[in-house]
């Protein structure tokens, strides 16, 4: 199997895919509670149950991926540290390490920011629809659906560059 097509079947099973099951499972749930039970007043604590378990799936990915990556780049270091015995490979070895445990750093910190940032700015958007005009049920629902469509494309974009990092290590 292609190192490129191992990484991409990897960020898919890992972490888009179960993204996309959690958002259709919420959509499923609020249509129930609406056309069947007639219940529309649970849609924004429904938002939150959905984006708390987001973030917790998303902390525990990252911790899982944190301790393998640490663990097998520290298992790289000492293996190639024992291998040669010159100074100046110890301290590149060391270095590469430092590097690729900030790439982890950064895929860390935009997991967690850039949902918000879509967050913000699928509430933005679906405040300008804001009308007098619509009903309660409507003005909820656009607030719903502008957040799973932007929860969607921060899950893309992450997943996009979680894929162009793996690649580079």
């Amino acid at each position: 199997m292609n190192k490129d097509n191992k990484y991409f079947t990897t960020f898919l099973l890992i972490h888009f895919l179960p993204t996309l099951l959690f958002l259709f499972l919420w959509l499923i749930s609020i249509l129930l509670l609406h056309f069947i039970w007639n219940i529309s007043i649970f849609t924004n604590q429904m938002l939150l149950i959905y984006v708390a378990l987001y973030y917790w799936y998303l902390l525990s990915w990252n911790l899982k991926q944190e301790i393998h990556s640490s663990r097998d780049q520290m298992n790289k270091a000492t293996n190639k540290t024992n291998n040669n015995k010159l100074t100046n490979n110890k301290l590149i070895t060391i270095e590469q390490r430092d590097i690729k445990l900030l790439n982890w750093q950064n895929i860390r910190i935009l997991n967690f920011a850039l949902p918000l940032i879509f967050i913000v700015i699928g509430l933005c958007i679906s405040y300008c629809f804001d009308s007098s005009s619509w009903s309660r049920y409507d003005q909820n629902s656009i607030r719903v659906y502008s957040i799973s469509v932007s929860l969607i494309l921060s899950n893309l974009l992450i997943s996009i560059k979680y894929f162009k990092q793996k690649r580079k290590i």
